[in-house]
């Protein structure tokens, strides 16, 4: 009780969720219905949550989002987040004008790795999009934990193409137009047919190795509807998924309906086709990260 005032004092958007033990031990039909959200956290997404308008977090969860919103620096005071003027203003607009994308963002966020599942990264991507968002960078972070690095999570967990198959099956019902949108700004293909094939195994030699790869791997990209460029060792960041991959050299799919080409001089022979990954160049040496870590940083 008495961490509880002292939080109060500090802060005074903050809610506090402290029971008395007697309270939490008079589990009433109300009392149910206000945790009812906390269940969804078990849940298989499937039929569930996907279906749902209002994300399912707890009504405290959510009167401590809209305290958060209200005031941002508290909130970050609190989270040990630095939080510039720019930020704040940026922040706060999100927050007043998406709020509910904002709660099922906080949902989402603290999902583990056990329950965060392929069908589950589909529908936040889903939400992200249809609301008109197709880079939320740190729009949401303050408030309901959910920045960059959530983001990128969606599609760096070994299976984007299958979450943008997902996503595609959603092109079939949106009414907003903003999915396709997003598909455009992402350079995704709306059908999946239009992906690069990947060379077929030992073409390379056959052809006569690298002199022959790069080529072909050229002009498969530009069939797909691609542009292409080589990777800027010097001082180049791309991320996105490896569409193709040969001895020699892989193709990124970087965003735009632009290919990038990297050497496997580069990026090492471990990268292969479906891994989503950021190359960073600096004076021709290539860090490559195929998940961040979590962090309070931006």
């Amino acid at each position: 009780m008495m961490v509880e005032l002292k939080l109060k004092q500090k802060d005074d958007s903050y809610v506090s969720t402290w029971e008395p033990s007697s309270v939490k031990m008079n589990f009433t039909t109300k009392h149910n219905e206000v945790t009812k959200g906390q269940d969804y956290q078990l849940a298989n997404i499937k039929g569930e949550s996907a279906d749902l308008a209002q994300a399912p977090i707890s009504e405290v969860e959510r009167l401590q989002l809209k305290a958060d919103v209200a005031n941002l620096q508290a909130a970050a005071d609190r989270k040990g987040i630095t939080l510039d003027v720019w930020d704040a203003h940026s922040e706060k607009l999100a927050g007043e004008q998406h709020f509910e994308l904002g709660c099922w963002l906080y949902y989402y966020s603290k999902q583990d790795a056990q329950h965060d599942s392929l069908e589950s990264r589909v529908d936040c991507a889903r939400r992200i999009f249809m609301e008109g968002i197709t880079a939320p960078g740190y729009r949401f972070f303050t408030a309901f934990n959910f920045g960059e690095r959530q983001f990128d999570r969606i599609f760096e967990m070994g299976d984007s193409k299958q979450v943008i198959d997902g996503l595609r099956e959603h092109l079939k019902t949106d009414t907003t137009g903003n999915l396709v949108k997003a598909f455009s700004y992402m350079g995704w293909p709306t059908e999946p047919e239009n992906l690069i094939k990947p060379m077929p195994e030992n073409q390379h030699l056959e052809l006569g190795g690298a002199a022959v790869e790069y080529p072909e791997m050229v002009e498969r990209a530009k069939e797909a509807g691609f542009s292409v460029r080589d990777a800027n060792p010097a001082r180049g960041i791309y991320s996105g998924p490896i569409i193709n991959a040969g001895q020699h050299y892989v193709v990124q799919d970087a965003g735009m309906r632009t290919a990038v080409i990297h050497s496997r001089e580069h990026v090492g022979t471990a990268i292969a086709v479906g891994e989503h990954v950021r190359a960073t160049y600096s004076a021709g040496i290539c860090a490559i990260t195929r998940r961040d870590a979590p962090s309070l940083t931006r």
